[in-house]
């Protein structure tokens, strides 16, 4: 089983009822990890860390040999994030396009100085 060779458990997960459910805590920022497989087939991942969560479905795809797999996640706070450092970059070009504006126009003020001159 997947679970068995991923993780590090003291004995082997068996599970002849479904659905499954089990627990662990990220080494990586001590946040927790739950994992349940549905009888379905439905498997759910939840965890705040979004490379964690790719990461386990890299490794679980490539043991089950799925090429396709279709795949559902929400990450509010990594979403959040990214559209505030969106908001910052449309800023910053606002900046750049009146900057770039105030320098042609200082550009033509020194060529018709220039010319006077």
């Amino acid at each position: 089983m997947w679970m068995n060779q991923s993780f590090h458990v003291p004995e082997d997960i068996e599970c002849p009822s479904m659905p499954l459910e089990v627990c662990f805590t990220s080494l990586r920022d001590g946040g927790q990890l739950n994992i349940k497989m549905d009888t379905n087939g439905e498997v759910t991942i939840g965890t705040e860390d979004i490379d964690l969560a790719g990461e386990l479905i890299q490794s679980m795809a490539s043991f089950l040999a799925i090429d396709d797999l279709q795949v559902e996640a929400d990450f509010p706070a990594y979403f959040e994030e990214l559209r505030q450092i969106l908001v910052q970059v449309d800023d910053y070009h606002s900046v750049h396009q009146k900057l770039t504006a105030e320098m042609a126009d200082h550009s033509n003020l020194v060529r018709s100085l220039m010319v006077w001159a």
